[in-house]
């Protein structure tokens, strides 16, 4: 997987294990840097609806924010990446939504690239975007 910052990118591996309806855990790995945990335990809330009133707002994120409007557009500024795109929610009936991502101004290597994903939340957003060819994107940010 490469990982992109607003100063450059880099390799980074990952790895998860899942127990369906139950967690998910894993160790992330930037090339050169040390690793990091995270760890999911399954939720209900999953098995509503995804409402875009339940996004709308602020939201702050490490190094910047994300805002989202009733129709979810967004847009985000982290550490001068200046990022924007839109949500959409999922056709399955769950509580989550698909989401574009477009790489604009101050996003070094990333800038110009789209990434498609899904943006979850449940008292914070976590939105995980794949951009292609084994590169990513990660965000958590809780709302202002």
């Amino acid at each position: 997987m490469r990982s992109y910052f607003a100063d450059g990118a880099q390799n980074s591996t990952i790895s998860a294990t899942v127990a369906p309806g139950a967690t998910l855990s894993g160790t992330i790995t930037p090339q050169g840097q040390p690793s990091s945990t995270f760890s999911a335990t399954y939720n209900g809330a999953y098995d509503q609806p995804a409402l875009l009133s339940n996004l709308t707002g602020t939201w702050a994120i490490e190094g910047g924010s994300v805002v989202f409007n009733a129709q979810g557009a967004f847009t985000a500024v982290q550490d001068g990446c200046n990022t924007s795109g839109q949500v959409t929610a999922d056709s399955s009936g769950k509580n989550f939504f698909r989401a574009t991502v477009n790489y604009g101004v101050g996003c070094g290597s990333a800038q110009d690239l789209t990434a498609t994903g899904v943006v979850v939340t449940d008292g914070q957003v976590m939105v995980v975007g794949l951009v292609g060819a084994g590169t990513g994107v990660a965000l958590i940010g809780e709302r202002q």
